[in-house]
């Protein structure tokens, strides 16, 4: 297990920096600076997943580390937002997708004019080899910012409006059909430092994901501006649920009665009995699919 061999890591900061520089000279990831590699490796360790599973979620763009737009959609879906394509872009002239999430609906969409207009469609581009998956990835990255930014709160945005280079898949020999649409958020990759933490982590038994971060339910609290819970809440309860369990926590509360769209809409007391006991909460609802 990947978590495993994280949690044998002494000197964090010393690995980054060794496995940063393997993949940039291996380039298997798209890394084509040390600096690219090393943030690669801050996210493996930082998410405790192996660089493939990071490869479907990102790709290299512009030096930077873009989130897909098929990642951004599902992790939408996986919040409680639902989907559903107007127009799916196969025309080669135009893609619409309406999205709605807590209430509130939202049609986004994204036309081979305004990529002509923004100089997107360059000889041998993706623009011109799979135009409607450009245009999906657009009119996704667009509308899901709209309406759930925290998919990408915490990037570096781009202000400057979309950019006219072509996304490196991370994964160099596997081609995607999906590119990530110019104008989603980046982490600055060449800006990036890697610092020494205050203090070394101790070493760790091979563990879930939960306890490797050493989340409890003295983590579920209530952000009073939204009355729901906090974003240090939600990522407490998602990391003993599992990433591949979302989807089917959300079906099952909202089937309980407990939430109406998002599991952001649970109280206290329920997301901490889930806390206290996630592996019976992960049971009932493996078992309810």
């Amino acid at each position: 297990m990947e978590i495993a061999l994280y949690s044998k890591i002494q000197d964090p900061v010393k690995a980054i920096v060794q496995i940063g520089e393997f993949f940039a000279k291996s380039t298997m990831f798209g890394c084509e600076r040390v600096e690219q590699g090393q943030v690669l490796a801050m996210e493996c360790l930082a998410t405790g997943k192996p660089p493939s599973v990071i490869a479907r979620t990102y790709h290299i763009m512009d030096g930077k580390l873009s989130k897909k737009a098929l990642a951004a959609l599902a992790e939408f879906r996986g919040i409680g937002g639902k989907h559903k394509w107007v127009k799916d872009g196969t025309d080669g002239k135009e893609a619409v997708i309406e999205l709605t999430f807590e209430g509130n609906v939202v049609t986004s969409k994204f036309t081979i004019e305004e990529a002509q207009k923004q100089g997107l469609i360059r000889p041998k581009s993706n623009w011109e080899k799979t135009p409607a998956n450009m245009l999906r990835a657009r009119a996704i990255s667009n509308g899901v910012a709209m309406l759930a930014p925290e998919i990408y709160a915490g990037d570096s945005a781009d202000e400057d409006g979309p950019t006219t280079t072509e996304a490196k898949p991370l994964l160099r020999e596997t081609p995607t059909v999906t590119a990530s649409p110019a104008n989603e958020s980046h982490i600055d990759v060449a800006a990036t430092v890697v610092t020494q933490p205050e203090a070394k982590p101790e070493p760790k038994t091979e563990a879930s994901a939960a306890e490797v971060k050493k989340y409890t339910a003295a983590d579920i609290a209530i952000d009073p501006g939204t009355q729901r819970l906090t974003v240090n809440a939600m990522a407490a309860l998602e990391s003993v649920i599992g990433d591949n369990n979302q989807g089917a926590a959300i079906a099952w509360l909202k089937a309980k009665g407990w939430i109406q769209t998002a599991m952001s809409e649970l109280s206290v007391d329920r997301a901490k009995r889930i806390m206290n006991k996630p592996e019976v909460f992960v049971g009932y609802i493996t078992k309810a699919v």
